[in-house]
């Protein structure tokens, strides 16, 4: 099963607490154990585009469970794609 996660990025070092977390008061970022974990590429674009217009330094990774993945465990999701991708209106709270 494959799942997308958004990950901080610092100006010099990797964050201490790097992953998009999702609450019903807000969103901050955690440890990993604590990552949203979005199931459609679509969703997680969307919510990278929202916080980088808020002037964050994200960037998207998918993540795949399955217990032999073709591809690898994990990646950063090919920009390129992302770029290709719709924006739609989206708001955070709905």
């Amino acid at each position: 099963m494959i799942h997308y996660r958004i990950k901080l990025i610092g100006d010099y070092r990797v964050p201490q607490k790097p992953w998009l977390n999702i609450t019903m008061s807000g969103y901050s970022f955690e440890s990993e154990g604590y990552a949203h974990k979005f199931d459609s590429i679509a969703k997680a674009n969307e919510w990278l585009n929202h916080l980088k217009a808020c002037g964050k330094k994200v960037y998207m990774t998918w993540h795949d469970t399955s217990a032999n993945p073709k591809h690898g465990a994990w990646g950063e999701v090919n920009r390129d794609v992302l770029n290709d991708m719709n924006p739609t209106f989206f708001e955070p709270w709905k």
